[in-house]
């Protein structure tokens, strides 16, 4: 029901149709991440408060809402899929420094970026042929993202599987 009612906003203030299955994902993509942000501030909000939290809601957030969300933080199914996740995190041996990046969006990038290079280095070297061995994309990607923008390894995990 809120989610009609935020695509038929954005239709009101936007030049869109929501009727775009492509736009609709898009939008619906979007939201979600903004909504998991949100959620994410609001628990940390609850946890640095302690036994005080459920009198403070962050700010912009309405006590009736913080009341719910104080509940959901404090419901047997949240505190096990959140116990379970810290769990899981804990057992991650490789860091990565790509964000919100996915890695096919890097590959594309990368794609894009050795094409144009690529087209320079031919309108310049016309005559000669380079045959120098250029590494699979895969573990240019791999490797990019897990090194810091010095070079440098985030840890020895991934460094040991090149």
């Amino acid at each position: 029901m809120l989610k009609q009612t935020l695509f038929a906003k954005l239709e009101s203030e936007f030049d869109i149709s929501m009727t775009n299955g492509a736009m609709r994902l898009a939008v619906d993509y979007s939201l979600s991440k903004r909504f998991i942000n949100f959620k994410y501030h609001c628990h940390k909000h609850y946890l640095a408060l302690g036994a005080d939290a459920r009198q403070t809601p962050p700010e912009n957030v309405k006590m009736e809402e913080w009341i719910k969300l104080c509940e959901h933080f404090e419901s047997d199914r949240f505190k096990r899929q959140s116990a379970a996740n810290k769990r899981n995190k804990s057992m991650q041996t490789f860091a990565h420094t790509t964000g919100g990046k996915s890695c096919n969006q890097r590959m594309y990038e990368m794609e894009t970026t050795d094409e144009a290079s690529n087209e320079a280095d031919a309108k310049n070297n016309d005559n000669e042929s380079d045959e120098a061995e250029v590494e699979p994309k895969e573990i240019r990607v791999y490797a990019d993202t897990h090194k810091r923008k010095n070079g440098t390894w985030v840890n020895e995990e991934p460094q040991k599987t090149m």
